[in-house]
């Protein structure tokens, strides 16, 4: 921890002593298991800007950000439960690259495998394009989660606008102590009980649960990485028609999966219960200082192929599930039983062996990636502007498990929404994860014109 940024950062906020050597919580022991170099599970986050960049106050203004993310600047030692986090000798490194790929071949770049045993699970690439960059970031799961590396990007961003104006950069506060009850799920008023905790399992794991049988076992490409970005008028547009329905994007983000896969693999999903995995924040306004983690929960919502096949029906019992799993907190509850299975030798290996929480697919609603609780971005014209380096657009691909083919996700800044896929190439070719993804957009629009 020699390195002069980071010296300078922990006089401004101190890192303490005792954040060094936090151990593993059940969730991330969870997606250590399921991390292979064949199924990474590091989720990427990609940033286009046009526009003049100063590429000096860029990498300035990582440094101070990403030294101030003990969870990004860590690694893993030691086995099982007595597995911890312990500071790398080194930061990561922003890395630039040399021209060369198309604005339209970086996206699809591999996300490549990291070995939290030997590197920090942050990775961070800039290419130049003419007229601008695209970034690239590339975060284990394990260490933080989709928020977390929102947080990461409001700071860095943040410390570079004050540099373009000429400011000495202002660091807020962070909360490191936190770190250590990160696996401290609240308990809501009045507390999920016995009954409703069964009835809730029961509805989660009653059944059979679709399964898309992989049609090219054989196949070693990387997995698919598909985009879809809305305009500005197509976003307003679209967040309108919702708004005025009562529906929120991530309610149409749930349903337009649905019924893409229904659409898509008519077959597959005949039999059984469409078992979506849908991540959820647990974080509360007392969290919002808390430096980038694993904040995270995790439910399943289950649908027959017929009840995706009625729109207004679908998304309206979506809606009504999301609000019972906010009021109720149910995003919790899994990572609840991952600790208690902790405590039995094998305990989350066997649950995992009965496949009760092996999902069909998975989407993921990122939010607002350029709202800031303490930096307040330069507007002009309604685009984000930092010194002339306008902010095209952000997008979020989530990680791929060993038994995920398809993960979806919804990623907004203040004027577009970007959809992605990534898709498994045992399961599907690069024609039809594409035929998917449009399938997909296609999906969103309709539940967004529902009366």
């Amino acid at each position: 921890m020699s390195n002069p940024t980071m010296e300078l950062v922990t006089a401004t906020n101190p890192i303490p002593p005792g954040i060094n050597g936090l151990p593993l919580t059940p969730i991330e022991r969870f997606l250590l298991r399921n991390d292979t170099p064949a199924h990474p599970m590091v989720f990427r986050v990609l940033l286009r800007f046009d526009g003049p960049v100063r590429s000096e106050y860029l990498q300035t203004a990582f440094d101070l950000s990403v030294a101030r993310q003990p969870m990004l600047t860590s690694l893993v030692q030691g086995e099982e439960l007595g597995a911890v986090w312990n500071f790398a000798d080194r930061l990561p490194e922003l890395e630039w690259q040399p021209e060369g790929l198309a604005p339209e071949e970086i996206p699809h770049v591999k996300v490549d495998y990291c070995d939290l045993r030997r590197r920090p699970g942050l990775r961070c690439r800039i290419w130049p394009i003419a007229g601008g960059i695209i970034i690239l970031i590339d975060i284990h799961h394990a260490c933080c989660d989709g928020q977390g590396a929102r947080q990461l990007i409001a700071e860095w961003f943040g410390i570079y606008q004050q540099l373009i104006q000429g400011e000495s950069p202002r660091l807020p506060t962070l909360a490191y102590d936190k770190l250590k009850a990160r696996a401290d799920y609240r308990v809501v008023n009045p507390p999920i009980g016995t009954f409703e905790g069964l009835k809730n399992l029961y509805l989660t794991v009653r059944g059979r649960t679709t399964r898309l049988p992989e049609k090219y076992p054989d196949c070693t490409e990387a997995d698919y990485l598909c985009e879809h970005t809305f305009s500005a008028e197509e976003t307003a547009t679209l967040r309108g028609n919702l708004k005025n329905a009562g529906f929120t994007i991530n309610d149409a983000g749930l349903a337009a999966s649905f019924s893409a896969l229904v659409e898509c693999c008519p077959s597959e999903t005949r039999k059984g219960y469409i078992t979506l995995m849908h991540p959820v924040d647990l974080r509360w306004p007392s969290d919002l200082r808390t430096p980038a983690c694993n904040l995270v929960g995790v439910t399943f919502m289950r649908r027959k192929q017929k009840a995706c096949l009625e729109p207004n029906r679908l998304i309206d019992t979506l809606r009504n599930e999301m609000r019972y799993i906010k009021k109720r907190y149910v995003g919790a509850e899994f990572l609840r039983g991952l600790a208690a299975a902790d405590g039995f030798p094998g305990g989350p290996q066997r649950i995992q062996s009965w496949g009760w929480f092996v999902p069909t697919l998975q989407f993921t609603c990122l939010g607002d990636t350029t709202r800031a609780l303490h930096y307040r971005f330069n507007q002009v014209d309604g685009v984000i502007n930092f010194g002339g380096m306008k902010l095209d657009r952000i997008s979020g691909f989530m990680q791929l498990g060993g038994y995920l083919p398809i993960s979806l996700a919804a990623c907004e800044t203040n004027q577009k929404l970007s959809l992605t896929a990534r898709i498994s190439s045992k399961h599907f070719d690069r024609t039809s994860a594409n035929d998917f993804l449009n399938v997909f957009v296609q999906k969103m629009i309709s539940f967004g014109s529902l009366q």
